[in-house]
């Protein structure tokens, strides 16, 4: 055989920086696959390949099965169906990204695929599966976070490390845990959840340094969560598309400090397709004000804001975006004057007209006159030796959320601003 000639120029890949995955061990013999734990000992996992039903044993169960050479991966992220053949989706690979509190925070790098059906994994057309095979593979490279004691998924609210009652309110009822629905095929009742780890889509980033941990964490929702063109507006119960979290957190020695912010799609029922598409708005504006209304709950579903600012930069130019504009401020209008909804506020400003190029200077008017420290503020937390938690000194009084069109470059640009100055 020829010898593969390495190109010189291409960037060699530092596999030291990936963690070790050692939490859970697979064993797969013919008629079934075994998955254990390692430190969640008191049971394991068992997927019949045959009935292709699975179910959770007591560890002492585990005597009877022949184990030898463990498959070690980081996690199992779910179970898909393609082309009516059953696969478990495996984290293969990880890397440690964040930490806060010391608390590794995880990127998925790479995932395995192992198909789980007898009948149909020695003879099947793997090429029927590889186009959308490799499809969720890039996906889920494309920013997708996990930890095993950090509550990457929920808002810093003063206890580092979660419980078993966390992981399973998560998967039950949070709209960032995007492997519910593909682990509910594994789960026969509400206990078997703390065998899994939550994993959410968006962005984690830190910068160390001396002695502060500077921490950025995006939770993208997976409600509404398709591409930016057909993914507008809003459902039935105020899930919008493109809704993203935003927490920055900066740890001290002995003080954790939070701000959160939001971003997503303007919150009424409108669709676009395709970017010189026209804009269509649908249902009466009486409809569109009860979901805006419903809106104003799912973003209050952690935290009861006292105020929550509505920031608008689209533009006053382009026919479309103005007309969304418009129609926005009616749905104000009807919801909090004659709702009487006091609690909301408005503002809106042409991000392209009153910017150049990198120049964002013009915004930041803006910035300060809505990021008020005594009605928006940010979250204070200091360390408590007795009860090794950290105690809620200042609270964020209310939340700003930004959009533009997508929800993407102006927002992001306008969104930096306000955490610069929280």
């Amino acid at each position: 055989s020829k010898e593969r000639i390495e190109d010189p120029n291409k960037p060699k890949l530092d596999v030291s920086k990936y963690a070790k995955a050692e939490r859970y061990h697979l064993y797969v013999s013919e008629n079934e696959v075994i998955i254990i734990n390692t430190v969640q000992s008191d049971q394991f996992l068992k997927v019949n390949r045959e009935g292709m039903n699975s179910e959770f044993l007591p560890a002492d169960k585990l005597s009877k099965y022949k184990m030898e050479s463990p498959l070690k991966i980081f996690g199992v992220f779910g179970q898909i169906d393609v082309n009516g053949i059953e696969f478990l989706v495996l984290i293969s690979k990880a890397e440690n990204v964040a930490e806060v509190g010391k608390l590794p925070i995880y990127v998925i790098r790479s995932v395995k695929f192992l198909t789980i059906s007898k009948q149909k994994y020695k003879n099947f057309e793997y090429e029927k599966c590889w186009d959308y095979l490799e499809k969720m593979k890039k996906f889920l490279k494309s920013g997708f976070y996990f930890s095993y004691k950090y509550q990457i998924h929920k808002s810093f609210e003063g206890k580092l490390t979660y419980t078993t009652d966390d992981v399973i309110t998560c998967f039950n009822d949070n709209i960032f845990a995007w492997n519910a629905k593909a682990l509910k095929p594994l789960i026969s009742k509400t206990n078997d959840w703390c065998f899994f780890v939550p994993v959410t889509q968006g962005f984690v980033g830190s910068i160390v340094v001396k002695d502060f941990n500077y921490v950025v964490i995006s939770r993208r929702s997976y409600l509404m969560g398709g591409t930016r063109y057909n993914s507008r507006g809003i459902d039935n119960n105020g899930f919008v598309g493109n809704y993203v979290e935003t927490e920055q957190i900066v740890e001290t020695t002995n003080s954790i400090f939070t701000f959160k912010q939001y971003r997503g799609s303007l919150p009424f029922y409108w669709e676009q397709t395709g970017l010189k598409a026209k804009v269509k708005i649908h249902q009466t504006l009486e409809i569109n004000v009860d979901r805006f209304l419903k809106h104003l709950n799912v973003m209050k579903r952690d935290t009861d804001y006292n105020k929550i600012v509505f920031f608008n930069l689209l533009s006053n130019k382009r026919t479309e975006e103005l007309c969304l504009t418009k129609y926005f401020c009616e749905i104000l209008k009807e919801a909090v004057v004659k709702r009487g909804i006091d609690n909301v506020f408005y503002d809106h400003a042409d991000f392209h007209a009153i910017t150049k190029e990198t120049d964002f200077t013009n915004v930041d008017k803006f910035i300060y006159k809505l990021f008020d420290e005594e009605t928006v503020g940010y979250n204070h937390f200091d360390y408590d030796v007795l009860t090794d938690t950290y105690e809620l000194k200042k609270k964020q009084q209310g939340a700003i959320r930004s959009n533009c069109l997508d929800c993407l470059d102006r927002t992001n640009a306008v969104q930096t601003k306000f955490s610069f100055v929280a």
